[in-house]
């Protein structure tokens, strides 16, 4: 449990056993506060049970997040105000900052009650209420009704949306494009949007979970207006981050761009905000003909990038499906000893940030599973001991939360029993390889493999009796030089 600390703010969250998921998903969203961490905690009041451990161990990587159970008279808040949040409940990215700022002008007030404006159609509307530590409540609680309170309007709400977010179809920006890579954990986007207004004043993310309907705001690190002139459209140049944590919640998250546009018609002059205008929303999604399938394991989970028809989803597991993509044959290789047949798959493409791991899976020969480790280290691999009847096989893998799913590849086994990896092509599982193999093909090595390609055809019923023998057995491991 981390240590308390001293602060203008703190949200009081009650969780059960039934609020975990959200208030994991809570955590994620308030990490988006403009706030200094240092203003505000986060404190999680649950009566106890078995989630109290998971909640403690998502509190220990964040210093102004505690766990605290059967608190009811809230005796361990560390902040002057408290703000009463539920696990489901959203707050728009400077809510914390402007909610410090109101209770600074606050003199005697013990309870703000902050509203909007206007009223929302999604729910944003509903008040806020801050109440000082020590003030109202601590004298109601001592039977005296003096409480002193003050309604605070602002001009735009403060909580964020609590269902699925969905943008105004009108406002809907096509054509959103991004290249996506991991970098240091982070995935990195460098996009584009076609930009119909006459220029930007902020830029932000929105990652939309399709499962939860989660919603966090992402800010965009830079960007830029080009195209400006009269022969080329204009268009929005911009580079983002965006980091995934163990923390988060299984979910499909969609990426949308979010613009807020200038005005430059009005009568403040060029490059004024548009702050009467909607903002411009667009879908990301991956440049036309580039397939993306960007996979990494980040502190011990895998996750992925992918583009899903028209839009570029960011999968952390909820899909059912492995996370690794398409496998490359050409990136195989079979290693044949005493042990038997040693499978290894190089993923080049795989980004890994944290500490090395290996992940548990499964490789699947049409169906039938063989244990297989996913070793992330500086030369990223799928290592499985082969084994299965000549012919043809469908090879999958399953690797992270789902079952099994298609890795574009085939297993061939010779006569002879040498393992071959293809491209999963019909030519390919139309014919069982012979044993010498297509010399295009990566072929099993190892003493026992160059053993094999050596005895003439007809010999393969007999060497099929003679390996039951153990004189033979001990015969043909020292000519191997087998031990």
């Amino acid at each position: 449990m981390t240590t308390a600390m001293l602060c203008r703010i703190t949200v009081w969250t009650p969780v059960t056993d039934k609020d975990v998921a959200a208030s994991t998903s809570l955590v994620r969203h308030l990490d988006s506060q403009t706030s200094a961490v240092s203003e505000w905690e986060l404190v999680l009041a649950t009566p106890g049970g078995g989630h109290v451990a998971a909640l403690e161990r998502m509190a220990a990587r964040r210093p102004n997040v505690r766990v605290l159970v059967d608190d009811v008279d809230r005796a361990g808040a560390e902040g002057e105000w408290v703000l009463d949040l539920a696990a489901d409940d959203r707050l728009e990215p400077t809510a914390l900052s402007r909610l410090a700022a109101l209770t600074s002008d606050a003199a005697t007030e013990d309870v703000l009650v902050v509203r909007p404006e206007r009223a929302g159609p999604d729910g944003t509307a509903t008040p806020l209420v801050l109440t000082r530590r020590g003030g109202s409540g601590a004298r109601r609680a001592r039977g005296v009704e003096d409480e002193r309170g003050a309604e605070v309007v602002v001009p735009v709400p403060l909580r964020g949306r609590r269902g699925p977010w969905a943008p105004d179809p009108a406002k809907v920006v096509p054509d959103v494009t991004a290249r996506a890579r991991w970098v240091d954990g982070m995935l990195e986007l460098d996009g584009r949007a076609p930009l119909h207004a006459g220029g930007a004043a902020r830029a932000e993310l929105v990652l939309v979970g399709r499962h939860h309907h989660t919603v966090r705001s992402v800010p965009v690190d830079a960007f830029t207006v080009s195209g400006d002139d009269e022969d080329t459209e204009p268009g929005l140049e911009w580079s983002a981050r965006i980091g995934v944590t163990p923390d988060d919640v299984d979910d499909e998250l969609e990426v949308w761009l979010q613009v807020e546009p200038t005005d430059t018609d009005d009568e403040e002059g060029e490059g004024a905000p548009a702050s009467h205008r909607s903002p411009l929303v667009g879908r990301v999604g991956a440049p036309a003909g580039l397939a993306t399938e960007a996979p990494a394991v980040v502190d011990g989970r895998l996750v992925c990038a992918r583009a899903d028809q028209d839009a570029l989803v960011i999968d952390v597991g909820a899909t059912g499906r492995s996370l690794l993509g398409p496998l490359d044959p050409r990136q195989t290789s079979v290693v044949e000893d005493a042990t038997g047949s040693l499978l290894t798959i190089r993923l080049p493409q795989l980004a890994r940030h944290g500490h090395a791991r290996v992940v548990r899976g499964a490789l699947l020969l049409d169906g039938h599973t063989l244990p297989a480790r996913l070793v992330v280290d500086d030369d990223p691999r799928v290592e499985c001991r082969l084994a299965g009847l000549p012919g043809s096989a469908v090879l999958e893998c399953s690797f992270g939360r789902g079952p099994a799913a298609a890795t574009g590849c085939a297993v061939l086994v010779s006569r002879t029993g040498e393992f071959t990896v293809v491209a999963m092509r019909a030519s390919d599982l139309s014919a069982v390889a012979d044993d010498e193999g297509p010399g295009t093909r990566p072929r099993a090595s190892g003493p026992v493999a160059a053993l094999r390609r050596h005895l003439p055809h007809g010999v393969d019923p007999v060497v099929s009796k003679l390996s039951k023998v153990p004189a033979f057995r001990v015969a043909y491991r020292r000519v191997t030089g087998l031990r």
